[in-house]
């Protein structure tokens, strides 16, 4: 079976921008993943670094409840997650691109 990237861009990408909480881990030291797959996330990851990250638009379409859900009551969703020690808080923008950089170097 063929692995496709954007799936797990979208996986990542959800789990990054709107919980919050880092799941690179779970792929990229995966040893059940292909190393050809895992350098072809990173470097899709790593041009598109800027929309794992919420933007004005994205809290305008929360404050217009266009996702069906308050922002309050997403900031609670996402609190759970953050206090259960199983999952990895997101990094900043500039720790994320570092964090791509070295599991580049360790899957060469």
């Amino acid at each position: 079976m063929r692995q496709n990237p954007f799936s797990f861009y979208s996986l990542i990408g959800f789990t990054y921008k709107y919980l919050e909480i880092d799941l690179l881990d779970e792929i990229f030291l995966s040893k059940n993943i292909d190393i050809k797959f895992k350098k072809d996330c990173l470097n899709y990851f790593s041009k598109i670094l800027a929309t794992f990250y919420m933007d004005e638009n994205d809290l305008l379409d929360f404050n217009n409840n266009v996702f069906g859900i308050e922002k309050n009551r997403w900031d609670l969703l996402k609190k759970e997650y953050h206090n259960n020690n199983k999952f990895t808080k997101s990094l900043s923008i500039s720790e994320l691109s570092l964090k791509l950089t070295k599991l580049g170097s360790v899957s060469d």
